[in-house]
C-alpha cells in the first residue's frame, strides 16, 4: 500500500506517456488482491488493506478513462470499507472511506453518462458522512461531506428539480463556509468551489421558475448608483 502511495505521489505517473505502465500494474495489482482476497479473512486491517488497494486501482483506471471499470473498483473499495464500518459501528474512520469512495463511484458513474446510477452513489455518501460530521466535526469529516453535496447537486442538474437542486447546493455551500472558518488555502478552494455549484443551482431556479421575459425584462441598475440627493 505504501508503494502505490508513493507512486501516486509522482505527478508525472498520471500522464498520457504512462498509460501502458498503468495497464501492466492494474492487472498486477488487481490479481495480487484477488488472490489475496481468497485466502484471507474478515480482519478488520485486510478490510482496511482491500478498501485502500481497490481505491487505488479505481484510480488508476480513471486515469485511463476507462470509466465503468473504475466505477467497479470503487465500489469494491466502497464494499470493502461498509464491512469495516459494520464491524465498529462507533469508529468514523471507516464511514469516511466509504463515503471518499461512494463520491468516486459517483464521479465514474457520472464520467460514463450514467446519471441515475451517479446519483444513487452521492446520495448514499451524503447519508453516510451526514452523521459522522455531526458527531465529529472535525475538517476532514465536513469537507468531505461538502464534496459529497457538492457533487450530488451537480447530477441534480439532469436528474432532479431546480429546487431539489438548489437546497442541496445551499447545504453545501453552508457547510462549506463553516470549514472555512479557519482560513486555510484547502478550505478557501472548496469554498469557492461550493459558491460556484450554488450559484449555478440559483441561475437554474431563476431561469426555470421564473415568468417568461421576467429575468428579460428586469430594470438595470445604474451603473454608477443613483445621482447623490442634497
Amino acid at each position: 500500500r505504501t508503494t502505490l502511495y508513493e507512486f501516486s505521489r509522482d505527478t508525472r505517473f498520471e500522464g498520457p506517456e504512462f498509460r501502458e505502465y498503468r495497464k501492466k500494474l492494474i492487472a498486477s495489482v488487481r490479481q495480487f488482491r484477488d488472490e489475496v482476497a481468497s485466502q484471507s479473512g474478515g480482519s478488520v486491517e485486510w478490510l482496511n488493506d482491500l478498501a485502500d488497494v481497490s481505491h487505488w486501482l479505481g484510480f488508476l483506471e480513471y486515469l485511463n478513462d476507462n470509466h465503468p471499470q473504475s466505477a467497479a473498483e470503487y465500489r469494491a473499495a466502497a464494499d470493502a470499507a461498509r464491512k469495516w464500518a459494520d464491524a465498529f459501528p462507533k469508529d468514523p474512520e471507516p464511514r469516511w472511506k466509504l463515503t471518499d469512495s461512494l463520491v468516486n463511484e459517483g464521479n465514474a458513474l457520472f464520467n460514463h453518462h450514467k446519471l441515475a446510477q451517479a446519483e444513487e452513489a452521492y446520495r448514499e455518501a451524503v447519508a453516510v458522512i451526514g452523521p459522522v460530521a455531526r458527531k465529529h466535526p472535525t475538517e476532514k469529516y465536513r469537507r468531505t461531506t461538502v464534496l459529497a453535496l457538492a457533487q450530488l447537486a451537480n447530477v441534480l442538474r439532469f436528474t432532479g428539480t431546480a429546487v431539489e437542486q438548489l437546497h442541496v447546493a445551499s447545504a453545501a455551500y453552508r457547510e462549506a463556509l463553516a470549514v472555512a472558518a479557519r482560513r486555510s488555502p484547502e478550505n478557501l478552494r472548496l469554498l469557492a468551489a461550493a459558491r460556484t455549484t450554488l450559484t449555478v443551482a440559483l441561475f437554474r431556479v431563476l431561469t426555470e421558475l421564473s415568468p417568461p421575459g421576467a429575468l428579460r425584462d428586469r430594470p438595470r441598475a445604474e451603473e454608477f448608483g443613483p445621482d447623490p440627493v442634497d
